[in-house]
């Protein structure tokens, strides 16, 4: 079923389920490690959204956060070899939870004010701005300092989100 619905993506596009090339640098480089070290944002801010009452959101935050890694730490370990099927298996279930956090935020969304709207417009760009600038430097450190920032600002967007949502902000 997953081969089936990987082939599929392939046919749409070949870069959907590929994968930057991060040599020289491993899960065992300190650049690779600070690298991996990004995603403890979302599992921060996962951790903050559960103690404040949010449950779903968080735990969803969390279990994104160990998507990103395991994923980000196979990209690492790969040493420029694409296609791997564990890397794009990895890579697969972290689009698909990141959509999901993606898709509650934006569901919460609706229920705020616009000045609340305002006050995560500005990280939520910078976020998707950080997002995009890692599909065009896509090797290396230039990709990993911007995919790092995605991670540090989507966290960051997540959590004001979150704890709008919540009330408590």
């Amino acid at each position: 079923l997953i081969n089936d619905f990987e082939s599929q993506l392939d046919g749409i596009s070949d870069w959907i389920l590929s994968y930057s090339d991060l040599r020289p640098d491993t899960e065992r480089t300190l650049a690779g490690q600070a690298f991996l070290a990004t995603n403890v944002a979302y599992s921060l801010a996962g951790l903050y959204l559960a103690q404040s009452g949010d449950l779903s959101f968080g735990f969803l935050t969390e279990i994104t956060a160990v998507a990103s890694f395991t994923y980000h730490y196979g990209q690492l370990e790969s040493q420029g070899v694409n296609g791997l099927p564990s890397v794009r298996l990895a890579l697969l279930i972290d689009y698909v939870l990141a959509f999901s956090s993606i898709g509650v935020a934006l569901f919460y969304l609706f229920s705020f004010s616009n000045d609340q709207i305002l006050t995560v417009l500005t990280p939520s760009i910078l976020a998707l701005s950080s997002l995009g600038a890692s599909w065009v430097w896509v090797k290396g450190k230039p990709y990993m300092i911007l995919h790092g920032l995605w991670h540090f600002l989507s966290a960051y967007t997540g959590y004001l989100v979150g704890v709008i949502h919540a009330g408590t902000m």
